[in-house]
């Protein structure tokens, strides 16, 4: 017997392909993606399973941001070229499920569509014109995903979200 994250998996293969088997419509294709993400997300949107799944990747990506952030405001005009250990854009390759726990781990509503195949994540860091104020913007497949990251720790459910969340 299948887990139902290979069957979500082994389906939408053959749907993308158009050779699901008989009797398997697109419908129940989708129904099982849709328990599969209902799934992932009600396991990791749990205190503390994102965080343990994840953290060293997040903790990565936090790292990044501060430190970009460090040299950027430490830089001048005659030290230009000493920006060597903080890159403006950081790449990484992941599967979906990770991609769940990120956005589970910084707090991000859910998107309206399961990252598929080729899916990317961002994290943004934008700077407030003429000001030193830093903000991070995150987004799966150009979809921008708000976030409670940072507003409270006993955040509920339906309290409002930011799109912009302030880096300190």
């Amino acid at each position: 017997m299948l887990p139902w994250n290979s069957l979500a998996d082994l389906y939408k293969c053959l749907e993308s392909c158009d050779h699901l088997p008989p009797g398997v419509s697109e419908s129940d294709v989708r129904s099982i993606m849709d328990y599969v993400a209902w799934r992932w997300f009600f396991l990791l949107r749990h205190e503390h399973m994102a965080n343990w799944s994840i953290s060293s990747l997040v903790k990565k990506l936090i790292l990044n941001v501060q430190h970009f952030i460090e040299n950027n405001n430490n830089n001048d005009a005659s030290a230009t070229t000493t920006i060597t250990n903080s890159s403006p854009v950081h790449s990484f390759s992941a599967h979906d499920s990770t991609l769940i726990a990120l956005i589970c781990a910084f707090r991000l509503n859910n998107p309206t569509e399961w990252p598929e195949y080729a899916s990317y994540w961002k994290m943004e860091l934008l700077q407030e014109e003429n000001t030193s104020n830093y903000f991070v913007q995150f987004s799966l497949n150009n979809e921008i995903l708000s976030s409670s990251w940072g507003l409270s720790d006993t955040f509920q459910e339906g309290q409002a979200m930011r799109r912009f969340v302030p880096v300190k």
